[in-house]
């Protein structure tokens, strides 16, 4: 189980990556291969295709138990499939059957494969697997991710039971069918791992898992939303601590500063319970804990020391981007069931149908939702509709090669080789380096028997990527003759932005309500903070004429030149000045129990700052003065908490891309989280002893 939880974060990484390192570049690569000749009656056999019209053979029962071909179950390049042709040189036995690619038949045969595993015969079920990995090669589906799950389960449960060659074959399995499936990747690491004598293997599925959490659209959301999310939520703690601190240490130096200001007269408890009343009026107010740190931060900001004025500065401008920021943070935490989701689920997955039919119903579709339509119609196999509906995406706007390599490959499979040349040739002026559309305009000259053209194109293909070339060559051999080859799903198509919606705002509104109030706007908030921070600079500039009063460091009292004007300095208050450095009049004995009070106060703000050390650190260094050096180290420590309480799903994720929890990411959040706490601990120490 440990096992499984570690692995379940991790994601798929492009083979072709690696085979395209270390590949020599060609100037002069070799002559193109010959086309493959049309198969003749025992290919076909091998091949297992269902032959159609007047030639079809009637089926048996005998035929429908034999098991095809064992087909090689490989991870699939990022290239995309090979799809069949109707060219004319080739006959309708060469082509699958009609409607065999779609949703419904693959359901259809995936449901043969329960029934037969569930009356015990494995034979059958084998075959009808392999038909169902063939059928996905030949289609283009990218992925199913319904069966990819259910064959993960079904090798974990093989695993269980001791039988792990069935729970590699199955997690294989699960890879083909759904390569941008985490779940699956983790499925055949386990197997491999469970296997011996393939550790190798095991870590590199193990990092394609991972991988793809960084990679497919949806994850990457969520891991930078969620990573945003508690990076802010860090630094919101981080500036609430960071203004308790601040009343902590200057609240009463405020508080003899309005007793200045107060008329002759007034007692210390007045000038007290007035402090306390300016410092808690946000609050009386009900402005919302933003206004509450925005007015701390202010009125104390006469008194900072540098440290405490430059982090005074971080935590404005932090509470100045927060409002600013809420609608990019509530698009984020929209995803999940937003249009943007459906587009993803649309060009990945096979079974989204329903939500394939929501985005045909739209009346005003968009050009990636135009082009997804068009490719779910070219993978089921209803050419005419893929036709349709991608020439409407390419009339919106400038087309992509990609899009324009598809539709001359529909052409291609149509008949109409002429048009689809047209459009690899529309594709490579577009993009000169499109490696895909020279490859097949040489496979589709080869069919035309255009040698000369032919070997232009492959010339062009090599020259550009070799090692490509040479994959797609062997993808196309292994299909047999006849196909075409497909560019994988653009990123653009399946990365689209989020609408923003009513919704959005409405949702902005509620939290700026939650932390600004309802009396003021958070725009007229970000002025203010704004505001706030330039006058939080000026400030520096002007307690050097209105010297305002300090603390003491010996015993913590107001050092003020006005209640004291015979001091030099403001390197103690009164007392400790006449007690330890006139020493003019002062009775023995009083400067006995001054020296017991500077002792006794020192000994507690040391045992306040050790203690809160221990609950939050990085609190001790902002009550000690070094209030930016804590205020970075309490925003990693609170951030790397919630990010172990996020990873083991103990506070729902804000932005959720996992189904279980993520051990990995937990270990890793949790590691960091004790290296910045004995960090500052040492910190908060090394200051004491300084």
């Amino acid at each position: 189980m440990c096992f499984s939880l570690v692995f379940c974060t991790l994601v798929f990484v492009p083979a072709t990556g690696a085979t395209q390192a270390g590949i020599p570049y060609l100037a002069e690569p070799d002559d193109p291969p010959p086309a493959d000749a049309a198969p003749d009656a025992a290919d076909r056999a091998v091949k297992g295709n269902t032959p159609s019209g007047a030639n079809k053979p009637e089926t048996t029962s005998a035929t429908v138990d034999k098991p095809e071909p064992a087909v090689p179950v490989v991870l699939p390049n990022r290239e995309g499939p090979a799809h069949g042709s109707t060219d004319p040189t080739r006959t309708d036995e060469d082509e699958p059957a009609k409607g065999e690619h779609t949703p419904v038949a693959i359901a259809l045969l995936w449901e043969q494969r329960r029934v037969a595993i569930s009356i015990g015969n494995m034979t059958e079920a084998e075959t009808l697997l392999l038909q169902l990995l063939r059928r996905k090669e030949i289609s283009g589906w990218p992925n199913m991710f319904a069966y990819g799950d259910a064959l993960a389960r079904e090798s974990a449960t093989e695993l269980q039971a001791g039988k792990v060659s069935r729970a590699l074959a199955c997690a294989e399995a699960a890879v083909v069918l759904a390569p941008t499936r985490p779940s699956a990747h983790m499925a055949l690491a386990r197997a491999r791992w469970e296997k011996g004598g393939a550790f190798v293997g095991a870590i590199e599925s193990l990092a394609s898992a991972y991988a793809l959490t960084w990679t497919e659209p949806p994850m990457r959301r969520g891991r930078i939303g969620n990573l945003v999310i508690v990076l802010i939520f860090g630094m919101l703690i981080a500036c609430a601590v960071f203004a308790l601190a601040l009343v902590y240490r200057h609240a009463r130096l405020l508080i003899h500063t309005i007793h200045h200001v107060l008329p002759k007269g007034a007692t210390r408890l007045q000038s007290g319970l007035f402090g306390v009343a300016v410092l808690l009026l946000p609050v009386f107010l009900r402005w919302g804990p933003a206004w509450v740190l925005l007015a701390w931060i202010v009125l104390l900001g006469l008194y900072y020391q540098r440290s405490e004025r430059a982090a005074a500065i971080v935590a404005l401008a932090v509470i100045a981007l927060v409002p600013l920021g809420m609608p990019t943070v509530t698009a984020y935490l929209s995803y999940p069931g937003s249009r943007a989701e459906a587009v993803y689920m649309a060009a990945r997955d096979i079974g989204a149908e329903d939500i394939a039919a929501r985005i045909a119903a739209q009346k005003t579709p968009t050009k990636e939702e135009l082009q997804i339509l068009g490719l779910r119609a070219r993978w089921s196999g209803d050419l005419e509709t893929a036709a349709d509906w991608l020439s409407k995406a390419s009339a919106m706007e400038k087309s992509d090669p990609s899009l324009l390599v598809t539709l001359g490959n529909i052409h291609y499979a149509l008949g109409d080789k002429a048009l689809s040349l047209e459009y690899y040739k529309k594709a490579v002026t577009l993009n000169p380096d499109q490696v895909v559309a020279h490859f097949n305009m040489w496979l589709v000259h080869s069919s035309m028997a255009a040698s000369k053209e032919a070997g232009e194109a492959y010339r062009k293909a090599t020259a550009i990527d070799y090692a490509r070339v040479e994959a797609l060559q062997a993808a196309a051999k292994r299909l047999g003759p006849g196909h075409v080859v497909e560019e994988p799903v653009p990123e653009r198509v399946v990365d689209v932005a989020v609408i923003a919606e009513p919704a959005h705002q409405r949702a902005v509104r509620q939290l700026w309500h939650l932390l600004g109030g309802s009396v003021v706007s958070r725009h007229q908030f970000v002025v203010a903070a704004l505001a706030a921070l330039v006058l939080m600079v000026a400030l520096s500039w002007l307690r050097r004429f209105l010297l305002p009063s300090v603390a003491c460091p010996r015993c913590g009292m107001a050092a003020c030149t006005r209640c004291n004007p015979e001091m030099k300095n403001q390197k103690q208050c009164g007392q400790c000045y006449h007690a330890f450095v006139a020493k003019e009049a002062v009775d023995p004995q009083a400067r006995v129990q001054k020296e017991i009070e500077v002792h006794r106060y020192q000994a507690r703000t040391a045992r306040v700052r050790r203690v809160v050390s221990l609950m939050l650190v990085g609190a001790g260094q902002m009550l000690a003065g070094r209030s930016l050096t804590g205020f970075v180290f309490l925003t990693c420590f609170v951030s790397c908490i919630w990010a172990v309480l996020l990873a083991l799903n103990i506070v729902p994720e804000p932005v959720p891309y996992l189904s279980e929890p993520s051990l990995i990411s937990a270990v890793g959040a949790g590691a960091l989280g004790v290296l910045v706490y004995a960090l500052g601990l040492w910190d908060t120490q090394r200051g004491e002893t300084d």
